[in-house]
């Protein structure tokens, strides 16, 4: 599915013109790589580069996200909401790159300014590609449902993100898993919404998301946006 996924967003960014939130975000990427070419010429350690992977399946569910609002946009609405449910997979995806802080420990002391600054762009890279690509979500469920009830979709579209970002940290499983191992990954999540633990990261996880949207939603996105 991660292979259709990606020949999807690649034949869908090759037939469109790059717009002015997609150029923003490809300018914190490289900002990105910049920061970590920088790193790996001074030390020579290939540390920093295990974020690359993870800014590349961060993008993932914005591709998804665009691919989903030109399926709607050219009436293959069933086509668009099985896109939809693959967003919703990966989704977690983008602001799981938050949790990479905890990477700092294991780095040296002396390039800790320079790591957390790199670091931070990178977690600030994936909340940006998640909160957009809920907002393009958002404005298609608006044009299915009522706004209360488009809104509820968004709030469980956090929660869930959050439990993912809590599979995918402390239980290390992936959004492929749930088809490469079906039965584990069900099973396993079933058993985790009972842990203390990952009842309490995903609340707080999603209490900052739907907050983030929120705030993002105001003060950025508009109704005349054209993206």
């Amino acid at each position: 599915m991660k292979y259709y996924a990606l020949l999807c967003t690649s034949k869908y960014f090759l037939q469109m013109k790059i717009s002015r939130p997609t150029l923003s975000l490809l300018l914190l990427t490289a900002v990105c790589g910049i920061l970590f070419v920088t790193r790996f010429i001074f030390t020579r350690e290939l540390l920093s580069f295990a974020l690359f992977w993870n800014i590349f399946l961060a993008w993932v569910p914005l591709f998804l996200a665009l691919i989903s609002r030109r399926l709607w946009q050219t009436n293959f609405q069933k086509l668009a909401y099985f896109n939809l449910g693959l967003w919703l997979l990966f989704f977690p995806n983008s602001p799981y790159i938050v949790t990479d802080l905890i990477h700092l420990d294991h780095l040296a002391h002396h390039l800790w300014w320079f790591d957390s600054l790199g670091i931070f762009t990178a977690a600030l890279l994936g909340i940006s590609l998640g909160i957009y690509s809920l907002h393009i979500v958002h404005q298609l469920l608006r044009t299915r449902f009522s706004n209360y009830v488009s809104w509820l979709l968004v709030f469980g579209s956090t929660f869930l993100c959050s439990f993912g970002i809590y599979l995918g940290r402390f239980s290390r499983l992936n959004s492929w898993d749930l088809f490469t191992r079906p039965r584990f990954t069900l099973a396993h999540s079933l058993h985790q919404m009972f842990n203390p633990q990952a009842i309490q990261i995903t609340l707080v996880f999603s209490l900052v998301l739907t907050v983030f949207y929120i705030a993002f939603n105001n003060l950025i996105f508009n109704a005349n946006e054209n993206s």
